[in-house]
Order: structure tokens, then sequence, then C-alpha cells
């Protein structure tokens, strides 16, 4: 009983060191989760400041050269030099300024750009160092790039670059930065909200954004995430779920177990009742046996005598043959092949019958034959003859005092075989029950061991066919079918 408990016991104990590992696992994976996310986090400020100086750069690489070949115009030939510049659009607008004081060119009353573009010019050409520059929005998604310079004398320059040469430089950028420093779906978000960038939108949100500096001052940069290889590492409630499945799975088992060593038990337990109910089946046909070889000795010149205990005897022997018969067919099942004879099967039931007309006649069960299976084939007769005398025993069990019918049939290729009794009938629940071995259902109990019908649908089944029970008028039908094989050419029938 220890042995047979002890690894079930086992399996529910080690069920809390399971829970314990799993749940040190899944929090060790969680915390390497939130290392991941701060690198992720750290790695893509590094990636954003990098993308910062590249934008910024490529700027200030654009406003220098321009406001270089401004400052040299306006030197080499004043006023007219610069307006030239601008009607050949090398940029939009230029300035001169002494201080803050406009020199020339004189601005439009009525072109608000370039008045807003002369007042960002005005305030970038006071300030101590004017080279910084600005982007200026101009309407409409259109930037222009403001840088000014300044000498020792207070003569300042202002040049405002055209919009689509500094959307151009904006988007060159940007794909610079996505080549470079690994970032995807990079925008530029002015302070308006417009956007310059390679895509319209972020996916689904995955990304950050930085406020920027500079030239760029009040302008953010966002980007995606960039991708990590350990990234599956985020599903942390997968593996949460993942360790509570085999904590179940371990606790299952344990259940199953224990399950099967309860089963076990309750095996060992029928195996051993089933061994009491044959040696008391044994004992009650071995003890007339005794008696009535005690009887024939005391008696042996009284033939009366002896040929009633003969009769006795004889009906003991064959309660003994028919048990070890039926438990040899229970137990060899569909392993032995089939053993083919050629008969008539009427014949057979015929023989079978007369063989136990004694029998028949003490339990008062008249038989009745319906018999249509008068043709010589080829079929397992021994089956067949097993099947009918534990059928008809079955009856005069159960029914005894009743008539029993007995038909057969024998239809294109099949053997039918029916017996009905006039007994109580059986029950809808014990139609299947009664014919598994040492079952006898739950109605009215005989003398018997529950191996008769198992034995009847084992041979049955061996045979291609099946045995069932049916409702009949009075009693039940019990229905056993086989499957037969035709005579060849020549092929008498033989004697039953």
């Amino acid at each position: 009983m220890i042995r047979r408990h002890f690894f079930p016991l086992f399996a529910l104990v080690m069920v809390v060191p399971v829970a314990l590992l799993s749940f040190f696992a899944v929090r060790t994976l969680d915390l390497e989760n939130e290392a991941v996310s701060a690198r992720r986090a750290r790695l893509l400020d590094e990636r954003l400041k990098l993308a910062e100086a590249i934008v910024a750069s490529r700027l200030q690489i654009l406003g220098t050269e321009l406001l270089a070949q401004a400052h040299r115009a306006y030197i080499s030939g004043g006023e007219t030099a610069l307006r030239k510049l601008v009607e050949e659009k090398e940029f939009a607008q230029a300035f001169v300024f002494q201080s803050r004081i406009l020199l020339s060119p004189q601005p439009k009353e009525t072109d608000l750009t370039q008045s807003i573009i002369l007042a960002h010019a005005r305030t970038h050409i006071g300030e101590a160092d004017p080279s910084t520059g600005a982007l200026v929005a101009m309407g409409n998604g259109a930037y222009t790039l403001l840088r000014c310079e300044k000498d020792n004398d207070g003569l300042g320059v202002c040049i405002a670059i055209n919009p689509d040469d500094v959307t151009n430089v904006l988007r060159s950028a940007l794909g610079l930065v996505a080549r470079t420093a690994a970032l995807s779906r990079v925008n530029l978000i002015a302070p308006d909200d417009h956007r310059i960038g390679l895509q319209e939108q972020l996916s689904n949100g995955a990304g950050s954004a930085r406020s920027l500096d500079g030239v760029l001052q009040g302008w953010r940069l966002e980007a995606d995430e960039p991708p990590l290889d350990d990234d599956g590492i985020r599903r942390t409630g997968l593996l949460y779920l993942v360790a509570g499945s085999l904590i179940a799975a371990w606790i299952v088992m344990a259940w199953m177990l224990q399950r099967s060593a309860l089963a076990e038990a309750n095996m060992v337990a029928r195996r051993a009742g089933i061994i009491a109910q044959l040696a008391h089946e044994l004992r009650t046909p071995l003890a007339n046996l005794q008696l009535h070889v005690d009887l024939l000795q005391r008696k042996p010149d009284d033939r009366g005598a002896v040929t009633r205990y003969a009769t006795v005897l004889s009906s003991e022997i064959g309660r003994l043959a028919q048990l070890a018969e039926n438990a040899i067919d229970v137990a060899r099942g569909a392993v032995t092949g089939r053993r083919l004879e050629v008969a008539v099967p009427d014949e057979c039931v015929r023989a079978v019958l007369a063989r136990y007309a004694p029998t028949l006649t003490d339990a008062k069960c008249a038989p009745q034959l319906v018999c249509d299976a008068g043709a010589p084939c080829r079929f397992d007769r021994p089956s067949w003859e097993r099947c009918l005398i534990n059928l008809v025993d079955n009856a005069q069990k159960y029914a005894p005092g009743a008539p029993i019918t007995i038909t057969t049939q024998l239809d294109s290729g099949l053997l039918r075989l029916e017996v009905t009794d006039g007994g109580p009938g059986i029950s809808g629940p014990d139609k299947e029950q009664i014919f598994e071995p040492f079952s006898r259902g739950t109605g009215k109990v005989a003398s018997g061991f529950g191996l008769g019908l198992a034995a009847v649908r084992t041979l049955a089944q061996q045979n291609g066919g099946n045995c069932w029970v049916e409702d009949a008028t009075s009693g039940a039908r019990f229905v056993v079918t086989m499957n037969v094989m035709p005579l060849e050419a020549g092929e008498d029938a033989g004697k039953c």
C-alpha cells in the first residue's frame, strides 16, 4: 500500500518546488525584460542625438555655402550683385544691415512673406552671434532657412534660402539618418505640427520623439524604436501562462497517477473476488461429483441407483466442462483462428438440442424450432454450437418453465441465430453490460459465473459477426450472426 501511494504523494509534494522554480525563472526573465527596455531607451536616445546632429550639420552646410556666396557678391558688386543672385534663384531673399538699420534692398510693403523674413533677419542681426540661423515658417508647410553674417564694422548680410531647397536638404538628411542611425520611419515635426519625413506616421505609435535645439529650435524628431534580437523576452505574460500550465500539468499527472493506483487496487480486489467466486462455482459440482462417486461405491450392484447417479455425474461433468470452455473462449478472445467445417446449421441445432434434452426437460423449457438454414455451408461449427449451448443454458436459467424459441436463417453468406426466452427481459442499461466478462446485469441473478454471454459475443466477433439482445414480446431475444463460406465444387456436408 505504501509503494502504491508513494509516487503520487511525491508528485504532489514536488508541486511546491516546481511552482517556486517557475516563479523565480519568470521573475528573472521579467528583470531581464526591464534591463532590455532600459538598453532600448538608451540606444534610441543615442541614435536620436546622432540624427539631430546629421540634420543640423546638413542645414549648416547649406546655409554656410550660400551665405558665403552672398557676402562675396555684396563685397564685390554691392546691392546689384546681391539682387542678381536673388533673381537667379540662388536664394529667396537677401538683406544688408548696418547694425539693425536696413540698407538694401527695400521690401515691398505688400509682400507678407518678405516682411516676416525681414523681421526675423533684423532680430538675428542684432544677436551677438547671428550665424546660428533659424528655420522660418512661410505658411502652407513651407520653411526657409535664415542665415546671417556680421563683420567687425557692424555690416551684416542675411539671406533666406529657397523653401524647396530647405525641404530637399531635410529629406536628404532624414534618408541619411535612416541609413546610418538604423532608425525607421523618421520624421521632423515643425512647431505648427507639420511633418517632413520619409513616413507620415509611425507604426502603431511604437516610437519616440526628441525636442531639438540650435537651428532646429522648437522642432521635434521622431522615429520608430530600433528592433532588438531579444524582443521576444518581453512576452512575460506568456511565460507566466507557460509556467502555470506546467504546474497544472504536474497536478493533473499526480491526480491521474493517484487514480491509476486506486484503479489498480480495485482491480486487485476484483480479481480476488473473481477467484473466490470461481472457487465457489467449482466447489459445488466437485462436491456433487464426490458425493455420487461415494454413493456408487456403496451400491455398485443396484442398476437403478447406478443409472441415477451416472446421470447426475454426467450433468455435473458437463457443467464443469461448460464453465471451462467459456473461460477459455473469453480468455482467447479473437486470437485463435476460425475452425471452418462443412455442415448443415439446422442439423447442428437439432443435434445440440438432442444432447441437452434432459436438462431442458428438468427445467420445463420446451424448445420450439423455426429453422431456415437447411443448406450446407462452410462455417465455424464448434463456435456456432458453443453459442447455441450458452444461449439455451442462459434461457433455461433465467426463464425456467417457459418455452424457448430457436430461429435460424442463412442468407447472403450470413448465418443468423435467435434464441428467445419467456423470462423477465433485460433493462436498457444492462443490454451491453451483460456481455462483459463476470457481469450478469442488475436484474434477476441466477447461478453462473457471468462468462457465457461474453463467450458468445467473442466467438461471434471472431467469425465476422456480432451478438446483441433485443426486447421480445415476452422476455428477451438474443441474436448471433456469423459469416459463412460457400461450398467448393463436389464438397459434401458432414454430420453434426
